[in-house]
Formats: C-alpha cells, structure tokens, sequence
C-alpha cells in the first residue's frame, strides 16, 4: 500500500530532530553516561546526527507547506508577453491536478484544519486596518502599494514595501489552497480552438 500524503498537521518531526541532536550533543559532552568506548563514540554521534538531519528536513518541507498556504505567488504579465497562435488560445499558467492534490484539496476542508487554512488574527487586523485608513500611507504600505508617492520619502518605498510583515493576497479566482499547490511547477495551459468556416 502507498503512504498517503499528510502534511497539513503539526510538524512533529522537529521535536524528533531536536532529541537526536539532544543525545548527540550529551554524547559528545559527556561520553561517561552512555558507558560507550571512546573509538566508536563519533561514528554513534554520526549515526544519531544523520537521522536528525533527515527528520530535520521532513518539518521543514510540513512548515514550508503550511506557510505556503498563506502566501500566494503574484503572476503579472504584459500583454506583449501573452503568446498569440493560430489554433490554440493561451490561458494562463497551471499544473497537472493529481490524485495527491485531491487528498490535499480534501484535507484542507476538514474542521481540524481550519487554523491551517484560514488567516491569522494578524492579517485580519492588518486589513482592517488597510481598509480604516485607506488614504494614508500606514493604509497603502498595508495594502501592498508605495505608502508615499511624491518628495524625498519615496526612496524607503522599496525597503518598506519588503519589510511589510502581513502583504495582501493576490486577487486569484478560485480556491486559494489549490493555487498555492500549484505554484511550485507551473507550465503554460492553452485550449485547442476548432475553427469552423462560416457559410453564408
């Protein structure tokens, strides 16, 4: 039987990776407790270290995915870079939906991942906030745009812009979860057009 994919969930790995790093760091500290000989006291090191990497890596790849839920890759392009065919009509960019993305999609509706799913009480304040002072510039560096358009105080645009802790979601249709899976490998998505000749 293949594993089912399961990583809308707390990151449980971390805490094994930190026992391991834990028994690696009292083994090299103190040898004397674990009564193990001094020649085979770095290949044990070793061996504990390697599956704290490992597990290491699996929490990172669960926190990535959970914080990739709440962020959404912008994708803008100009007019002149919509590609222009004959037969076939660009729609945008897409992925492959796969029965993984199905479990994915499932687990996101579930009432347990709800906390995963929904945004923080943070970003919420952070657009009421955006909304309350619309016009001012604490509002538009809220909002995601440049919070001052004219004098000398438009050269901390750029640096304010990327210190903004709670950015707007990109305005996607659709559902959210699904676009972010997606984000990783996109690939140009066309639809084939039937060209009929009209007769009068």
């Amino acid at each position: 039987m293949k594993h089912v994919e399961g990583l809308l969930r707390p990151a449980e790995e971390l805490t094994s990776a930190a026992m391991f790093v834990l028994c690696a760091g009292l083994l090299f500290l103190r040898p004397d407790i674990f009564l193990i000989p001094d020649d085979l006291r770095l290949i044990v090191i070793m061996t504990l270290l390697i599956p704290a990497y490992i597990r290491l890596w699996q929490g990172i790849e669960v926190l990535a995915y959970r914080k990739g839920l709440m962020r959404l890759p912008a994708w803008i392009a100009a007019s002149a870079d919509i590609p222009v065919y004959n037969d076939k009509l660009f729609l945008g960019k897409g992925f492959q939906f796969l029965p993984r993305h199905t479990q994915r999609l499932y687990d996101a509706r579930q009432q347990w991942a709800e906390k995963y799913v929904t945004p923080s009480h943070i970003y919420r304040l952070a657009r009421h906030i955006e909304t309350r002072y619309e016009g001012t510039p604490l509002g538009r560096w809220l909002a995601g745009k440049a919070p001052f358009d004219q004098g000398w105080k438009t050269v901390m645009n750029s640096p304010l812009l990327w210190l903004n802790p709670v950015p707007p979601l990109p305005p996607l249709g659709g559902t959210r979860v699904c676009t972010v899976w997606g984000s990783v490998k996109r690939q140009t998505v066309y639809c084939r057009c039937l060209l009929v000749p009209v007769i009068p």
